[in-house]
């Protein structure tokens, strides 16, 4: 037994160190983090205080001309309305015929089976209202696409003050007007300002946001000329912003969805108040936000220019517009004439 010892002992310390070494030089394997929300540093690094890209982007178009297939055309020539289902659910259906159609009271049998007396049927005819059944404004068309990737409310925007001024109101004008604001990283987490105070973003920019009613009336009484302003709507029905503007010929920017596909909840931030300073409120960007302006409607469709895509004029379903309208928090603008 010695002399095994003595022989193979040396080789035993051997093979120990070798196994202790490489037991010792294996890597712990790191514990799973957490989920966390990544959000914040995406964000941040998407939004630089102006990318490479859109520096170059900006400065081309700055001298540039739109993009042809950007250019106003005939609407006439250009209507479509979109492919959603012949007819609406039937309980939307009877819901919104009898808002659209408040006007149009019948008088049923009574349980008798008696016809109702003539007085009866007269007190029930509709008044006179004054209101077009169905009309289509003249309005300016240009397109984002390949142009603004996320400029829907700008070229809206440029839509609506071309209407009034008849004359050319340049892209870049309008953007130098709106607060513009990147999201900012304080203390680990991210900020900017609501939607309805800044443009969150640029409109040159992919990856941006976007804006609501108050920055783009605010950019737009910049540019007016005497005798016009723009006024907020935010919070009016679309079937009333039809009734009182459109029928008067008055074109309404409006907030709604892409395609009027359903919003959905996506990345959020905390705000900044108006004075650029953090607080603890939390917003939730509601995805597929979209900027259009109305420009008529007949009975069952309401009709926009719609800058995404080269869509031109396209028709979409009342019921559809109301509910996406109401999703986006039922902002809108006017321009109106004023007495002075």
């Amino acid at each position: 037994m010695t002399e095994f010892l003595k022989k193979y002992y040396p080789v035993g310390v051997l093979i120990l160190a070798v196994w202790l070494f490489f037991f010792l030089a294996e890597p712990v394997p790191e514990e799973e983090p957490e989920t966390v929300q990544t959000f914040q540093t995406l964000m941040i690094e998407t939004y630089p205080a102006e990318t490479e890209t859109e520096t170059e982007t900006r400065k081309k178009h700055q001298s540039d001309d739109i993009p042809a297939e950007t250019k106003p055309i005939r609407k006439e020539e250009h209507i479509s309305r979109s492919a959603e289902p012949t007819e609406p659910p039937t309980e939307t259906k009877t819901e919104t015929e009898t808002s659209i159609r408040s006007a149009e009271t019948v008088t049923e049998p009574s349980s008798a089976g008696t016809e109702p007396e003539s007085e009866s049927a007269s007190e029930t005819e509709p008044e006179e209202t004054g209101i077009p059944d169905e009309i289509l404004l003249d309005v300016p068309y240009y397109s984002q696409k390949n142009y603004l990737p996320t400029g829907c409310e700008t070229m809206s925007t440029k839509m609506l003050l071309e209407y009034y001024t008849q004359e050319e109101i340049p892209v870049q004008n309008i953007i130098d007007l709106l607060n513009c604001a990147y999201p900012v990283e304080i203390n680990g987490e991210t900020y900017a300002p609501h939607p309805a105070d800044a443009f969150i973003g640029s409109p040159w920019d992919d990856s941006s946001f976007g804006c609501y009613a108050p920055v783009i009336v605010e950019a737009m009484n910049q540019i007016l000329p005497e005798h016009y302003e723009a006024v907020e709507t935010t919070g009016t029905e679309l079937q009333e912003l039809a009734e009182i503007y459109v029928s008067q010929g008055i074109p309404v920017l409006v907030w709604e969805t892409m395609n009027m596909v359903q919003t959905r909840e996506t990345v959020g931030w905390y705000l900044l108040d108006k004075d650029g300073n953090p607080t603890d409120e939390w917003y939730q960007w509601l995805a597929n936000e979209h900027c259009m302006v109305l420009v008529g409607y007949d009975d069952s469709w309401y009709y926009f220019n719609d800058p995404l895509e080269n869509h031109g004029t396209l028709g979409y379903y009342k019921y559809v517009s109301e509910e996406r309208y109401e999703e986006q928090g039922m902002y809108s603008a006017v321009i109106l004439e004023t007495e002075d």
